[in-house]
């Protein structure tokens, strides 16, 4: 799922679901989209900010993109056999995408064409993420975690000593926050290369796929479970059943 605002989101999923609504999820709307035909998993939503120009990436190499909205779509990238598992917009208007095998692009004139960037790792990568136009993040399996310094011309992979999966970064305003298996959530520097590591609570090894940033010390975490981290204090949400 993707917000643009408090009534306006986009929601992804298999089977080329796409789902739109207008009205804070009150009602949603089925938009068709191109699919390829092994290439029906759509994986993640993006939503530019005051923007109409809409972003969907999924599997053998998906890249849809909307410049209406969600209404319509178009297929922007050439048919490859990688799925790509995130995208992001930098400040300076490049559209990102990371995926498997290492694999790193971008596109400097909104979609129309693609270029490799050379990244050291062949390990999927699962997440970017931009602090301003220099500095950004990208993480991925077996707590990969690479930095850049230049707006993502270089990247340098990063050591923690962490092993676990890692599936989605963000910039919460101060700091880059990671969060993955095995219940461990890091938080790193402006400069990408300093992390620390914690459990969100004893015992808790789960699953956690992204995260939303309310302010720098709240943080909604979903995955295995859904809760809140202020700070180090870990709110599960119980599952309430609808009569």
């Amino acid at each position: 799922i993707a917000a643009l605002d408090s009534t306006t989101a986009l929601v992804v999923g298999d089977e080329g679901t796409v789902l739109v609504t207008g009205d804070a999820g009150q009602t949603w709307t089925g938009v068709e989209v191109p699919i390829r035909e092994f290439g029906d998993q759509l994986l993640q939503a993006y939503v530019e900010a005051g923007s109409n120009r809409w972003w969907i990436t999924g599997t053998f190499g998906t890249v849809l993109r909307s410049l209406d909205s969600g209404q319509t779509w178009e297929m922007v990238h050439p048919e490859v056999d990688v799925a790509w598992n995130d995208l992001t917009v930098a400040p300076d208007g490049t559209v990102w995408v990371v995926g498997e095998f290492g694999r790193l692009r971008r596109s400097g004139d909104g979609g129309e064409t693609w270029e490799d960037v050379n990244i050291d790792t062949e390990i999927s990568l699962m997440s970017i993420a931009f602090a301003d136009e220099n500095n950004a993040v990208v993480v991925g399996l077996s707590g990969s975690i690479a930095r850049s310094s230049d707006g993502g011309l270089s990247w340098d992979m990063v050591s923690t000593g962490h092993e676990d999966h890692l599936y989605d970064v963000g910039w919460t305003g101060e700091d880059y926050v990671v969060v993955g298996n095995a219940g461990m959530v890091g938080r790193g520097a402006y400069n990408g290369s300093d992390w620390e590591f914690f459990q969100l609570a004893k015992n808790n090894f789960g699953w956690y796929t992204k995260f939303a940033a309310l302010d720098p010390e709240t943080l909604y975490i979903s995955g295995a479970d859904l809760g809140v981290l202020k700070k180090r204090n870990w709110h599960l949400f119980q599952r309430q059943d609808q009569p």
